[in-house]
């Protein structure tokens, strides 16, 4: 695709570009039909993690907050756990309806092998997240986050 071609989009571009080194940074683009804003009171910049939040406006009562989140890979795991904490934390006291999507460069079948994942999943799950990962998985990969019925 050309980059001129960028103009027939029919999306908005949220961003929160890279701020302690050059490039990189996290984004999401949205249909420009939906109705949302960028949640910079969710945002975090740092060299743990990176995200970006916004708020789908419905018209229901609840709205919809997605965050999505990039962990680079051999970054401090304690900075970006309690990174995640705050975030949770803020989420969790939301009347909203949370999906939080990302990389968060952390082998999610290594729950019971991997201090970083066990911590990382204990955490979502203590603050009521639950994890749902899209990837074929063999049977010698069932764990406690999937009971094997997905694999093909």
């Amino acid at each position: 695709m050309e980059f001129q071609s960028l103009k027939y989009l029919t999306s908005l571009f949220f961003g929160n570009n890279r701020k302690y080194k050059a490039g990189g940074g996290v984004g999401m683009f949205v249909n420009n039909t939906i109705d949302c804003t960028k949640r910079s009171d969710l945002m975090t910049n740092n060299p743990a993690m990176e995200n970006i939040s916004i708020e789908v406006n419905r018209n229901n009562p609840k709205n919809v907050i997605l965050t999505c989140i990039y962990r680079p890979p051999d970054t401090n795991f304690q900075q970006f756990k309690n990174e995640m904490q705050n975030l949770l934390s803020k989420l969790e006291t939301s009347s909203k309806i949370i999906f939080i999507g990302g990389d968060f460069n952390l082998n999610i079948l290594a729950y019971n092998n991997d201090a970083p994942t066990t911590q990382f999943i204990d955490l979502m799950i203590s603050h009521n997240f639950f994890l749902h990962q899209r990837r074929k998985i063999t049977p010698n990969q069932v764990n406690r986050f999937n009971d094997g019925s997905q694999m093909s």
